[in-house]
């Protein structure tokens, strides 16, 4: 996916519908994950809820069980939620360490 400005052209769907892509940053590691905080570094600080479902290849019903127990960590900006990326990350890596501690391989 290339990087798209925000003056970009329609772009028609697979299902024939017209729409504008926006993007403020990309980091280039998530393709089609557009950010919208950064860090000094560059490195997004703040997801959407569906920059964060696409990310994790879960479902809002997932996404919700995820927030309401603390495992993603949150705040509300206005009316929009914003879930820390740091969140996100360490939660891909406590399943990681729980995926090698299940198969016998500890070293994750």
């Amino acid at each position: 996916m290339h990087n798209r400005g925000p003056s970009t052209p329609l772009k028609q769907t697979a299902r024939g519908q017209k729409r504008r892509e926006f993007a403020l940053e990309n980091d280039g590691k998530q393709p089609g994950i557009w950010l919208m905080a950064t860090q000094w570094d560059g490195r997004a600080i703040v997801a959407t809820p569906k920059e964060t479902m696409t990310a994790l290849r879960i479902g809002r019903a997932k996404f919700y069980e995820l927030l309401n127990s603390g495992i993603l960590e949150s705040f509300l900006e206005g009316k929009s939620r914003k879930v820390l990326w740091r969140s996100i990350e360490a939660y891909v890596e406590r399943r990681l360490g729980e995926e090698a501690h299940r198969r016998g391989n500890p070293k994750v």
